[in-house]
């Protein structure tokens, strides 16, 4: 299905569907309204006629072109409800009431893929929601993923250094209550604690910059190995940061923009190509947001970004295939995404400068990289249109 005509003119445009609709060629009328406040045609009605079949294309173009060398042809008008200006003074007119005529886009079902998803990640949300430790007060110098993190959550992070694994074994063994007061452990939670504090783990190079930019010369994270759980074999980490989230609003917001963007992709793309775009994306801006900031992450937002930017390079390169993202929405989440990246850098201004950082804890590298790679894919020949 695609677009192949869009006509001004909503009488003409109800005229030529109705006149191919006779002549056999399955086809859509679509009459949405100009929301785009940035445009020069903010409010204008732009009718879109789209032909269902692909074998139909060619003959309804020379309909189309013939139709535009001259719209008044009763030709035209001989199955219409609509009666051709010219002849209005010899037929009676019937007026079309405007209540019954769609001012919005077409609406596209939700496909499988993106049902799965959305009920996968929501699944994950209310399991680890659950099963969530309550903390009221974390021990000091310990880090508090190990700590806050939910069994399943552990699984499924990009990451869980060994270091992460001591703090489970002290917890386990000593209490969240007796960790309060490291110093009166007992000896072996005393060896087990410093052990923790020797075993260094990867934070990402956001930190190794903050501290070489502090004047440390000591920075143990610098030898942190790093992939550690990829190294055993457990690859399902690559991806699986993304159908985790971290509250309400967090999987509510993700979840609008996958309806939203995720089922115009499926059904231009197809199941194979839909999924392997989802795995390059996520993998991508997984990796790249693990390298600069470590394991603590989660959310499908990289995605998201991804096919923000895949839509937009579509519309410029392929507009008949039909995407829908106004100018204007792009602008505001281009506006969110670079407002929360400014806020990032200003943060490490402050932590440079031995000050409180603001940061907003958001993964802006999984953004920006998931953007990247979006608009990439979005160029490539490979994921046009499935024929």
């Amino acid at each position: 299905m695609r677009i192949v005509c869009t006509w001004n003119n909503q009488k003409q445009a109800q005229a030529l569907s109705s006149f191919m609709t006779a002549e056999g060629i399955e086809n859509r009328l679509d009459m949405s309204k100009e929301s785009d406040w940035g445009t020069d045609t903010y409010g204008d009605i732009a009718c879109h006629i789209w032909i269902i079949d692909e074998d139909d294309i060619q003959t309804a173009n020379r309909w189309i072109d013939l139709f535009k060398q001259n719209p008044n042809n009763p030709l035209f008008y001989s199955h219409s409800k609509l009666i051709n200006p010219e002849l209005s003074k010899i037929l009676p007119f019937k007026s079309v009431n405007p209540s019954r005529t769609s001012l919005s886009p077409i609406i596209e079902p939700l496909g499988k893929i993106t049902l799965y998803i959305i009920l996968l990640c929501c699944l994950l949300f209310l399991i680890t929601e659950f099963t969530e430790p309550t903390i009221i007060s974390p021990p000091p110098n310990l880090p508090p993923t190990p700590l806050f993190s939910a069994p399943l959550k552990k699984q499924l992070l990009y990451d869980y250094p060994h270091a992460y694994d001591i703090v489970d074994k002290l917890v386990n063994i000593y209490g969240i209550d007796r960790l309060q007061e490291p110093q009166d452990l007992p000896t072996e939670g005393q060896l087990l604690l410093t052990k923790f504090h020797q075993t260094p783990y990867w934070q990402g190079y956001y930190d190794l910059l903050l501290h070489h930019l502090q004047g440390k010369t000591s920075i143990p994270e610098a030898s942190a190995p790093m992939f550690e759980r990829l190294q055993q074999g457990e690859y399902w980490r690559l991806i699986s940061p993304c159908f985790l989230h971290s509250d309400i609003l967090h999987i509510l917001f993700n979840m609008i923009w996958l309806i939203v963007l995720g089922k115009q992709l499926e059904k231009r793309l197809g199941i194979p190509r839909y999924l392997l775009f989802i795995v390059l994306t996520g993998v991508f801006s997984n990796t790249a947001q693990y390298l600069m900031g470590g394991p603590n992450f989660i959310g499908f937002s990289g995605v998201i970004c991804g096919m923000l930017t895949f839509i937009w390079a579509r519309q410029k390169i392929s507009a008949w295939e039909g995407y829908q993202l106004e100018r204007s929405t792009m602008l505001f989440m281009a506006f969110f995404i670079i407002s929360m990246f400014s806020l990032q850098l200003i943060s490490f201004y402050f932590e440079a400068n031995q000050q409180s950082p603001i940061s907003p804890g958001i993964a802006n590298t999984a953004h920006l990289s998931g953007a990247a790679l979006g608009y990439f894919l979005g160029r490539l020949p490979f994921f046009k249109w499935k024929t």
